[in-house]
C-alpha cells in the first residue's frame, strides 16, 4: 500500500496542474472572443446591439475626451478672464 503522504502530494499535483491548465485556456488571447460573446447571450440580440453601440460610444468618447477637457479649460479660462475684466469695471 502507497504511504498516504505521497498519495496526497500526487493528489495536489494533479489539481495543481489542473487549475494552471484551466486558467492558461481561459486566458489566452484566442479566446477572449469567443469568452466576450458568450458572456452576453443573456442579454439577447436587442440588447446586445444596444452594448455593442454603448461600447462604440464609449471609445468615440474616450478619444474624444482629452480634446473636450483642453476645449473646456479654454473656455473656463475665458470666462474667469472676463468675470475679472467686469468686476474690475
Amino acid at each position: 500500500m502507497p504511504d498516504l503522504g505521497l498519495l496526497r502530494g500526487v493528489i495536489t499535483l494533479v489539481t495543481l496542474l489542473t487549475f494552471i491548465g484551466i486558467c492558461w485556456w481561459a486566458y489566452r488571447p484566442e479566446n477572449r472572443a469567443r469568452f466576450e460573446k458568450d458572456g452576453l447571450l443573456a442579454f439577447g440580440d436587442e440588447d446586445l446591439q444596444f452594448l455593442e453601440e454603448d461600447r462604440s460610444m464609449k471609445t468615440a468618447l474616450h478619444d474624444d475626451s482629452t480634446e473636450s477637457c483642453t476645449e473646456k479649460t479654454d473656455s473656463t479660462e475665458k470666462h474667469t478672464d472676463q468675470n475679472a475684466e467686469e468686476i474690475q469695471a
